[in-house]
């Protein structure tokens, strides 16, 4: 997720260079992109994230339950972006929103049904930041998915059973292939 809006940045920043963007359960983790309730409780804990990493210098997601032993220049940055809804990154003077509006480059957008860390409307915050890019947009509902269960847990389970979309990831690139001859 956080690497499919960073391969978006990245290809953002390098007009020419790349044929299009495949991002799977990726999203703007704005806390807008959430329902009420959902958003203000994701935008208090990358809060207590962000303060938290600060005070130890990192962030102990391993410890806390969420994430991993991770930088805490990244949780801090990933908490302004929550809260603010813009990238950016200490140390880089350089207007990323800027670069996002000028992508042009043919855009796929993965994300599974019931993913409650990737919902439809924060996906769709992700792609508003693109709008110059011409976007496919695909839900997938993963075999076996159980609706009772934690949906927290659909956001890494696309990679336990991932043939279909593969498979639709193949066919998007064959076609954005095709209309770019």
């Amino acid at each position: 997720s956080l690497g499919g809006q960073l391969g978006s940045i990245f290809a953002a920043r390098e007009p020419g260079r790349f044929a299009g963007v495949i991002t799977v359960a990726s999203c703007s983790v704005d806390f807008r992109g959430w329902s009420y309730w959902p958003g203000l409780g994701f935008l208090a804990f990358t809060q207590g994230a962000s303060v938290l990493a600060g005070a130890l210098g990192f962030y102990p997601g391993n410890r806390v339950g969420f994430g991993a032993h991770d930088a805490r220049t990244l949780v801090q940055d990933w908490a302004s972006q929550c809260a603010t809804g813009r990238y950016s990154a200490r140390g880089l003077d350089e207007a990323l929103a800027l670069h996002l509006r000028r992508s042009y480059g043919p855009l796929f957008m993965g994300h599974g049904v019931g993913d409650a860390w990737a919902p439809p409307a924060a996906v769709d915050r992700l792609r508003a930041k693109m709008p110059r890019a011409p976007a496919d947009r695909w839900a997938f509902d993963r075999p076996g998915r159980d609706p009772r269960k934690s949906p927290s847990r659909e956001h890494f389970a696309w990679a336990r059973t991932p043939d279909l979309l593969v498979e639709r990831i193949a066919a998007w690139a064959r076609a954005a292939s095709a209309r770019a001859v």
